[in-house]
């Protein structure tokens, strides 16, 4: 288990013990950042056509493009850590950086 996969796994949990339910459907937010305002748009357009709602803006703590993907899964660690391979792929291709995944709590 990767470094990425034991963090990932360790607020997986977390929620859990806060009382998220994991069979249901929640938010999932995935924040990737890139060096250029285009970069940010190419990957936007791939994962919009992939039913991810998106959206872009300059980061407020850096000098880098925000581009935060949307979409409702049931959040296991096996669907996560397969979402995050593949964002982390998409944004290395497109120069830029994925930077994990949050989840609001819902019971």
């Amino acid at each position: 288990m990767s470094q990425r996969e034991r963090v990932e796994q360790a607020a997986l949990d977390q929620l859990k013990a806060q009382g998220a339910n994991t069979d249901k459907p929640h938010p999932v937010e995935f924040s990737l950042y890139f060096t250029s305002e285009w970069d940010a748009y190419v990957a936007a357009t791939q994962l919009i056509n992939l039913q991810f709602k998106v959206n872009i803006s300059l980061s407020e703590r850096s000098e880098k493009w925000l581009c935060l993907a949307t979409k409702k899964l049931k959040p296991t660690s096996e669907r996560l850590s397969e979402v995050s391979n593949f964002m982390e792929d998409m944004a290395e291709g497109n120069s830029g950086e994925y930077d994990g995944w949050g989840i609001p709590l819902i019971n």
